[in-house]
């Protein structure tokens, strides 16, 4: 029940962002799966933003700013009760893509990109790449990381008798692609706030310079500095969001005496 609930507010908060308005198609099943949440569901906080979004789409004249905070709030505290109900049974969270794929990830890594003058698939950001570029980019993942899972899974009887083989597919390949982006030993690009972030690199063993996550607005990066929080009680240093200009969208990090980006 709370995976269906993520996916509408997912699509609400996607339609509020890039058109400025509700989607109302299928509101009358939407507004029964919201309907069986809030009978089931103990956590009053959800139950009440959920039914203050999905009445808002009848609104004649509703706030659009209003509701997306709500959703995205609605949306933090859904994945928080996930998390904590994962965590009761054991399950860590945060583990999974990298050790099943960490095979492929070196192959890839060491991929030359001959159309970039040999430059190395690992450095390519789709995110700031043409559009051309881009879409060759994301095809070789998605092939690559297609025949790996292919390779993984063909013996399960299951394989291809439902929908899951096409949805881990999708998130291997999205799995990927957030990893592309690194630079060989920049480490003078790492400024202060900036949109690289320095990290060891499993394939390779040595310091390399890892795009940050990239927030579409404000909101949405002050709120994912509060899942970090929650995940990771023990971290107790003040952190902040702030704007790229390198990417021109929000990044957040650890305070370290500034607030801009380089």
């Amino acid at each position: 029940m709370k995976n269906e609930i993520q996916k509408i507010l997912r699509k609400w908060e996607g339609n509020l962002r890039r058109n400025g308005s509700m989607d109302a198609t299928r509101f009358s099943q939407v507004s029964n799966e919201i309907d069986c949440y809030i009978r089931t569901s103990k956590n009053t906080q959800v139950a009440r933003l959920l039914t203050s979004c999905r009445d808002s789409t009848l609104s004649a004249s509703p706030n659009n700013d209003k509701i997306l905070r709500n959703v995205r709030h609605a949306l933090f505290l859904l994945q928080k009760e996930i998390n904590d109900e994962k965590r009761e049974l054991g399950f860590d969270v945060d583990l999974g893509q990298r050790q099943r794929y960490e095979a492929i990830s070196k192959k890839l890594y060491s991929e030359k990109l001959r159309f970039k003058g040999n430059k190395s698939l690992r450095e390519a950001d789709v995110t700031l790449m043409e559009g051309r570029d881009s879409r060759k980019v994301r095809r070789i993942v998605e092939k690559r990381m297609c025949q790996e899972y292919h390779r993984q899974n063909k013996h399960r009887s299951s394989y291809r008798c439902s929908g899951k083989a096409r949805h881990e597919m999708d998130r291997a390949v999205s799995y990927q692609i957030f990893n592309l982006g690194q630079l060989d030993g920049h480490a003078n690009q790492r400024g202060i706030g900036t949109h690289w972030k320095k990290i060891v690199d499993y394939s390779s063993g040595e310091y390399v310079m890892k795009k940050k996550v990239e927030y579409a607005t404000l909101e949405e990066a002050q709120l994912h500095i509060e899942l970090y929080k929650f995940a990771h009680p023990k971290d107790k240093r003040p952190m902040h969001a702030y704007y790229c200009e390198h990417c021109g969208h929000y990044h957040i990090g650890h305070d370290r005496g500034t607030e801009t980006a380089a």
